[in-house]
């Protein structure tokens, strides 16, 4: 809920410019047309995701997703259950439905800008 605790960004996340945040007030993500119509204004076709809970909003968010077209990659390291569902099992899930899991490691490798190395004088 915008406004109480734990709904601000973590200061560690960095911001780029051009950062743009979307509310959502359901499990899907994607029940806010917005989001789908800034993805696709930015040529967006991949996502990454990430967030609590992994047997709720993440599934759902992941359905809506894989429904419109994207190609999704779930970060494994950064998703958490409180569900009995065991975590594994909910994953098995996720790829049954066609996302990618990814560590932590390679999602930062993948969506890190490239770096040039400096000239030499």
């Amino acid at each position: 809920v915008a406004g109480t605790k734990g709904a601000e960004f973590d200061a560690r996340l960095m911001r780029p410019p051009g950062f743009l945040e979307i509310v959502k007030t359901r499990s899907d993500s994607f029940s806010v047309p917005t989001l789908d119509a800034q993805l696709d204004a930015r040529g967006v076709g991949e996502i990454y995701l990430s967030g609590l809970d992994a047997d709720y909003c993440v599934k759902q968010t992941l359905a809506g997703a894989r429904n419109r077209g994207y190609t999704v990659n779930v970060v494994r390291d950064a998703i958490a259950t409180s569900h009995a569902t065991p975590l594994d099992e909910i994953v098995k899930g996720y790829q049954g439905r066609g996302a990618q899991m990814k560590s932590l490691a390679q999602a930062i490798s993948e969506l890190a800008p490239a770096t040039k190395p400096e000239a030499k004088p």
